[in-house]
């Protein structure tokens, strides 16, 4: 019986200071916290920068592609020769592509930041990237198939593409 009532008075001896060392640090005002010796620092990649690097190389890539137009007094000669193997014809993919996934990656980091309301920097960023990257494929779904070819006006499609972009990426800079 005595083993008992020893374990109980160290028990409640045990509750009664753990009680107390937790009433005295909120008595304070604070809690001990850990604090780490050395400051944050951010990591080199994060889902934030890959969006914001992937809206870039678009735009990048966009730009690129217009220095890279054919000539038209040029390519008039080479009628017949496919437009698909020149830099102009893959930098536009890329350009296309990279909105994409910035467009993607987008939605998908920072669709809880979306508001109904329209004139909103975030909304305004998210539907200037959107038709941005849609005047791209539209753009590219313009484009002649030969080089010399009618060019329907593609570029500027592509040229408003850009534009969209970088408006898009100026709200949110």
């Amino acid at each position: 019986m005595m083993k008992v009532k020893q374990c109980m008075i160290w028990g409640v001896m045990a509750v009664l200071f753990s009680v107390s060392q937790v009433y005295a640090g909120e008595q304070d005002g604070y809690q001990k916290l850990d604090v780490p010796d050395k400051p944050f620092v951010e990591p080199m990649l994060t889902g934030n920068k890959i969006h914001m690097h992937l809206g870039l190389a678009s735009l990048i890539a966009a730009g690129l592609t217009g220095l890279t137009a054919p000539d038209s007094e040029n390519a008039a000669g080479n009628t017949g020769q496919s437009s698909k193997n020149t830099a102009h014809y893959y930098l536009a993919n890329a350009a296309a592509a990279l909105g994409g996934a910035a467009v993607v990656s987008g939605l998908i980091l920072h669709l809880d930041d979306i508001e109904m309301d329209a004139l909103d920097p975030d909304t305004l960023h998210m539907i200037l990237g959107i038709l941005g990257t849609g005047a791209y494929v539209y753009a590219i779904s313009r484009a002649p198939k030969v080089l010399g070819g009618n060019s329907n006006g593609h570029a500027t499609a592509g040229i408003a593409g850009a534009a969209l972009m970088a408006t898009g990426i100026y709200f949110e800079w």
